[in-house]
């Protein structure tokens, strides 16, 4: 199974209550340059994602069961306000047996394509997170 989810277009990740993450498995992660387990046990907020994952983490956390997002990649250096792909974002509470939070799941893959680009406006997905609800 190891193998096959190392092989998937995913970023799998899973993080303690504190924001470290002590899961991260998926071929996405190559994207970085670098190989899976490099983020493991570094905080969530110092990957190369910006605020949106911590913010999600934080509501998470504060007792929300489920958070998708949607987050243009604007990596292009010649116009920064252009993108070719877009990362649809999923983060999920772990829970103990008791159903107390332990923890967050998350999952992240990167798409690309003009009918993926083009059918954004109607995805059921927020485009990022914010602090409130």
């Amino acid at each position: 199974m190891k193998r096959v989810v190392n092989q998937s277009p995913f970023a799998i990740f899973a993080t303690d209550l504190k924001g470290v993450v002590t899961l991260s498995e998926g071929a996405a992660w190559h994207q970085f340059g670098v190989e899976p387990e490099h983020f493991v046990g570094t905080d969530i907020q110092d990957l190369p994602f910006g605020n949106s994952w911590k913010v999600a983490c934080n509501r998470i956390i504060r007792g929300e069961n489920t958070i998708r997002f949607l987050t243009p990649d604007r990596s292009n250096e010649q116009d920064k306000l252009a993108f070719t792909s877009i990362w649809i974002q999923s983060f999920s509470a772990l829970r103990s047996s008791a159903g107390r939070i332990i923890g967050i799941l998350g999952c992240a893959v990167s798409l690309s394509g003009t009918e993926v680009l083009d059918s954004m406006s109607s995805c059921p997905f927020s485009v990022c997170p914010s602090e409130r609800k």
